[in-house]
């Protein structure tokens, strides 16, 4: 597991990297390592992660949606 969290805690890092640039990949990206996060918070029996990913998934949904509007 404590290679998972390495990965999680680099993707998220590049995750916040492309939101500063105003990236829509940044979007994409903190979509697409929320389930990670889903399963590494089953693995080490920290649910209150999972509460963290509900947010951060309709977050950066929003985000993708509105990302166009933004400009």
């Amino acid at each position: 597991m404590a290679t998972l969290s390495i990965v999680l805690s680099i993707l998220t890092v590049m995750d916040y990297w492309l939101l500063a640039e105003r990236k829509k990949a940044g979007w994409v990206l903190g979509l697409a390592i929320q389930p990670i996060w889903v399963y590494y918070a089953f693995a080490i029996d920290q649910y209150g992660l999972i509460i963290m990913s509900v947010f951060y998934t309709y977050i950066n949904w929003r985000g993708y949606l509105n990302h166009d509007l933004q400009k």
